[in-house]
């Protein structure tokens, strides 16, 4: 993982760890008949995860603006 990563990115990494998935066959679409179960799984897992989990993946982020918006992160939730 890198602080680059653009937020769609991190997603299917987050996918294919959840599933314990191949990430470049996931990326291409290829996954095997029995991996569907395992993804349908690790996107359920990950919408939950959701709730609790912010990914910001906008450029050029401060340590101030980063700081900035944990704040206001944490009073919304």
């Amino acid at each position: 993982y890198s602080m680059e990563m653009p937020a769609r990115q991190l997603q299917f990494r987050f996918l294919s760890q959840l599933g314990r998935l191949d990430l470049q066959a996931l990326l291409r679409g290829k996954l095997q008949d029995d991996d569907w179960p395992k993804l349908q799984a690790a996107v359920a897992v990950f919408n939950k995860m959701m709730d609790r989990l912010a990914v910001d993946d906008s450029a050029n982020l401060t340590p101030t603006s980063l700081t900035a918006k944990a704040r206001r992160g944490a009073r919304k939730y």
